[in-house]
């Protein structure tokens, strides 16, 4: 349960650092650019985040559905290919 709640509070971070980074390469555009493309940055921070800690938390729990079945399918695969 705590890997899970990390994984939510790390994602949610890394989601709103995105946000507030400062864009250099967007000097001369509109606010409304700005807005988007800095909401954007953060969900896509927060989507990606999100899938690898919930991945983690999944694995170290041994939770066998969503992305947790997948990744132990693909370390018992290797496992059994003498990886």
């Amino acid at each position: 349960m705590r890997t899970g709640m990390l994984s939510t509070g790390i994602a949610i971070i890394a989601g709103v650092c995105a946000a507030m980074a400062e864009l250099r390469l967007l000097t001369g555009q509109q606010a409304i650019t700005k807005i988007m493309l800095r909401t954007l940055f953060g969900i896509i921070a927060f989507l990606l985040m999100a899938t690898l800690t919930s991945g983690i938390a999944a694995l170290r729990q041994d939770y066998p559905l969503g992305i947790g079945g997948y990744i132990i399918a693909v370390k018992a695969l290797n496992l059994s290919n003498g990886g």
